[in-house]
């Protein structure tokens, strides 16, 4: 979506669904440029798009739109790829197919209240007290170093989860899995979302003083209020 000197900041985004009728190359595509800068998405096909909601942005194209706005998700803003026509009054807005990635960018901002205030030019606050970038991450001044896919998870902690509405591991990784890899099993996403957790809250807990996510058990898990 960027080059890596100006992708920082889209570090406050969320979840990202990519849809297509079914689930295509282009929408592959479209997802895995979105996970290299850093920010979770998923692609799902019409058929399943309600298992996905809520989300905070649609990414479709313009051949597909007309049936998106058919299925139960008027209140989700919409990013169309495409040259053909799209209404803006449906909650959306269309994207060129050469120059997409902008559009995308600028319509997350919108859509999370994200400012110029909270934009630097090497990243992006995230709260007044917690810095994002692609090199570092830091917390009342102190760097704190996770991977690129513990990022993935704790991003995504950050835009969709609290105590009442705790994300399960499944979820977690539809969201924030590597490009080409195949849905995982259960089991599997269980242990990785797990080791993830367990990984993140180490690195945060000499900055925070305490464990940063938590586990509501059987349920997923979720950014503790008031620990960032």
């Amino acid at each position: 979506m960027a080059t890596p000197s100006s992708a920082c900041i889209l570090y406050n985004e969320s979840m990202i669904l990519v849809c297509d009728r079914g689930e295509s190359g282009r929408a592959a595509s479209i997802r895995e440029r979105i996970l290299r800068v850093g920010v979770p998405a998923a692609v799902s096909a019409l058929a399943s798009l309600r298992e996905h909601l809520p989300v905070r942005l649609i990414v479709t194209f313009t051949d597909v739109f007309d049936e998106v706005r058919r299925m139960p998700c008027d209140d989700v803003f919409a990013v169309v790829i495409g040259d053909g026509f799209v209404n803006t009054a449906l909650n959306a807005v269309r994207a060129p197919a050469d120059r997409w990635e902008p559009v995308v960018r600028d319509a997350l901002f919108r859509q999370l209240g994200i400012g110029e205030a909270e934009k630097d030019p090497f990243g992006v606050f995230l709260t007044a007290k917690l810095f994002f970038s692609p090199y570092f991450t830091e917390y009342r001044g102190r760097q704190v170093f996770p991977t690129a896919a513990e990022k993935l998870v704790f991003l995504h902690l950050f835009g969709c989860s609290d105590e009442r509405h705790p994300r399960d591991a499944g979820r977690i990784e539809r969201f924030c899995r590597p490009a080409g890899r195949k849905e995982p099993d259960p089991d599997g996403a269980q242990n990785r979302i797990a080791a993830h957790v367990a990984h993140i809250n180490a690195k945060f807990a000499d900055a925070i003083g305490t464990r940063l996510i938590r586990e509501t058990r059987g349920k997923g898990y979720f950014i503790a209020a008031g620990t960032l």
